[in-house]
């Protein structure tokens, strides 16, 4: 199932381009918010085909929670501490996801993620979500 990625309300920049490439690394589709409602979203989610959407909270400036809606707000919404990414490189879709812990089992079934064709490696645990390819970080969050 494809994920709707968006932000909350007036986001900044980089908070928009974390939106984007987790959207390109997981397969999704980004959906630059602005000022829409979240009528607007649901209905943008519906147009492209998906009912889960994944929500990119702000605090201060930077990424500040990750978000799952279906039918519902899922749980857990995740606080994020800090986030890491690689900017204007180019970037494959999530082929191998690794979920080290029994928390990482439960992200896994929040994204829906399974095996996909890209080079990319998506790592699950307590203590964050991280992209990678081979050597190089791509983007990472740690979780609070």
């Amino acid at each position: 199932m494809v994920i709707l990625v968006t932000t909350s309300r007036k986001p900044c920049q980089d908070t928009r381009s974390v939106a984007r490439l987790l959207a390109r690394l997981i397969g999704g589709v980004y959906f630059s918010r602005g000022k829409a409602s979240f009528d607007s979203v649901m209905q943008e989610a519906e147009s492209a085909g998906t009912k889960r959407v994944l929500f990119i909270g702000e605090s201060h400036g930077n990424v500040g929670s990750l978000g799952f809606w279906q039918d519902a707000w899922l749980e857990p919404e995740l606080l994020v501490k800090s986030t890491k990414f690689a900017r204007g490189n180019m970037v494959s879709r999530v082929g191998k996801v690794v979920a080290d812990d029994e928390f990482g089992e439960k992200l896994k079934g929040l994204f829906e993620m399974g095996a996909g064709e890209g080079a990319t490696r998506m790592i699950l645990n307590s203590r964050g979500i991280s992209f990678t390819q081979g050597a190089k970080l791509l983007l990472e969050f740690k979780l609070k």
